[in-house]
């Protein structure tokens, strides 16, 4: 399942977010990167972006630049928009990108 139908199988199944909250996000500074990133990986596997959160992990890691924090406030800012089942594999990744 690439992004695009992760994001429609999103739509039709309600995810708690209504369309004004979602119209003033895509406002926001944060709501236009988010979109940028959309495009840029949306056409993704998921093995292709989990490929790809390593990558920059790891140069991340590297070059020093890494904080753990902001992936834990990553996590807490998307959690609620997320299934329990989404949440929890969520949780794992961060746990894995830690390490």
């Amino acid at each position: 399942m690439d992004f695009k139908d992760y994001m429609k199988s999103k739509k039709s199944k309600g995810n708690g977010i209504d369309n004004e909250e979602m119209n003033r996000f895509a406002k926001t500074e944060q709501g236009q990167d988010v979109k940028e990133k959309i495009k840029q990986y949306g056409n993704k596997s998921e093995g292709e972006l989990m490929n790809e959160v390593r990558r920059i992990t790891n140069n991340q890691k590297k070059n020093g630049s890494f904080n753990a924090n902001e992936l834990e406030n990553f996590y807490r800012s998307a959690a609620h928009m997320l299934t329990p089942d989404q949440a929890a594999k969520m949780r794992g990744i961060i746990e894995s990108l830690k390490n």
